[in-house]
């Protein structure tokens, strides 16, 4: 089966992939402007969030606080992606593998870049079954 996934973005789509259990908010704030605001939930040692804020004709202002240093990871991410030429939404696959034990299943999830042999990070859920 194939998969065409259509008005993703592959800034944000790759975004989305290498910085892990984050979300972003843009908030604009007239023309040019605003303050983009990263958040990770609490993973065990606590809340991180970052704020960069960004205006025309000045240099952007970046406020990270919690255990994570979210904007380091976008930064990290995007430069990833340029070393890899840009790839595309239609450059990567998911396999997902599921794990069933007594009332529970776990899935974990792992992209890929290209083939096998590029990984990225994976993530495991663990949900009820329904019975």
């Amino acid at each position: 089966m194939t998969l065409t996934l259509r008005g993703l973005q592959p800034v944000g789509f790759v975004l989305g992939l290498c910085v892990r259990d984050c979300l972003a908010w843009p908030v604009p704030d007239g023309p040019g402007g605003g303050t983009l605001w990263l958040h990770a939930a609490d993973t065990g040692t606590g809340h991180s969030v970052a704020a960069v804020g960004s205006a025309p004709g000045r240099s952007p202002s970046v406020l990270q606080s919690g255990p994570r240093r979210l904007w380091d990871e976008v930064e990290t991410a995007w430069r990833w992606r340029d070393g890899q030429g840009r790839p595309t939404v239609q450059d990567f696959c998911l396999t997902a593998t599921i794990t069933s034990t007594g009332e529970t299943a776990a899935v974990a999830q792992q992209a890929w870049y290209r083939d096998r042999k590029h990984p990225l990070a994976m993530r495991t859920t663990t949900a009820m079954r329904d019975i």
